[in-house]
């Protein structure tokens, strides 16, 4: 682990031990918690039903909930721990958790991230241990119930309703011959659902980036030979429909990470954004009106709002792109 995750690690505190926990599970799953509300009791009781795994060990890291969260996950058998002292970072607080797990393989899921079925965890751990290539899967996300037209389609092009597939790098270091598109597809890995093959991550762990470790880490893996599965029989209802703020934000420091894992620049500058903006005008409309048929006023409040997000969204997709000119690069 990088230093940062080391003094993680160090900070975590176990609040509850399970009386009954098995020390040998043959599955670890690592739930990052703050105010995880209805949606995290949801998906702790979607755990409680997984069955063709053998013993699941749920360890939680909360920071400072005060919605029940803790006692929520403690209710539920969890090995819960408390993050004191340290600002949440994504790399560094899964890292941490993997540490403390048990099992040889271990799955992270967000807390707002459902799994559906009773074979989530078998179906995300059997994608890993088909191949021994394998260091790591991820699975399906389906929306939530009354999810918007635009954040259903993101969702359905992101983890797509297709086949499973394995993909390996055409050869050993050969991720820098290809170009930034081809890079990126290659290294679609998505931490919302996913399961590592504890071996693999001991060997390398989750990059030490503020942002998409979970991209940067199936690169690292894929340089070194390894391989990462999708599959999509593991499905987990998970959406959000975030504001102009937040994806602005969002979208900067993603772009930063695609711009400097993968040299992927969306918006290359400023000028970029009007035509970019105008070009998805009517494509944005003519969906929100296939979604609310009938209801023109409804369908130009569903657009006009969207079309605030995606200018939110371009700005911060330049923003990344400037902010990773102003460092080294680093290509996966």
């Amino acid at each position: 682990m990088s230093p940062g995750a080391a003094a993680v690690a160090a900070r975590l505190s176990l609040v509850h031990e399970p009386p009954e926990a098995d020390p040998s599970p043959a599955i670890g799953v690592v739930v990052p918690v703050r105010d995880g509300g209805e949606r995290l009791r949801g998906l702790l009781a979607a755990l409680g039903r997984q069955r063709g795994i053998g013993p699941v060990e749920v360890l939680v890291v909360d920071s400072g909930s005060r919605d029940g969260s803790v006692a929520a996950a403690r209710g539920a058998g969890a090995r819960v721990f408390a993050l004191d002292g340290e600002p949440f970072h994504h790399a560094r607080v899964r890292n941490a958790a993997i540490a403390r797990s048990r099992a040889p393989l271990v799955a992270m899921l967000t807390q707002d991230a459902v799994p559906r079925g009773e074979t989530f965890l078998a179906d995300l751990a059997a994608a890993v241990l088909r191949d021994d290539r394998v260091a790591g899967s991820y699975g399906r996300q389906v929306p939530r119930p009354g999810a918007d037209p635009y954040s259903q389609a993101e969702i359905a092009r992101w983890t797509p309703d297709g086949p499973p597939e394995v993909r390996v790098a055409p050869s050993p270091g050969a991720l820098g011959a290809l170009s930034p598109a081809e890079r990126y597809a290659l290294c679609r890995f998505d931490d919302v659902a996913s399961c590592v093959r504890r071996a693999d991550w001991e060997r390398v762990p989750l990059p030490d980036v503020p942002f998409g470790e979970d991209v940067a880490w199936a690169a690292e893996v894929l340089a070194a030979g390894r391989a990462i599965a999708y599959a999509p029989a593991a499905v987990v209802e998970h959406s959000h429909e975030p504001g102009f703020r937040a994806l602005r934000a969002r979208n900067r420091a993603g772009h930063r990470l695609l711009a400097e894992r993968f040299g992927l620049v969306a918006v290359p500058g400023l000028a970029s954004i009007p035509p970019a903006w105008l070009s998805g005008l009517a494509p944005s409309a003519a969906l929100a009106a296939r979604a609310r048929p009938g209801a023109p006023a409804a369908a130009a409040r569903l657009w006009v709002r969207r079309s605030w997000h995606d200018l939110g969204t371009l700005i911060g997709q330049w923003e990344g792109a400037r902010d990773a000119r102003a460092g080294p690069g680093r290509f996966g």
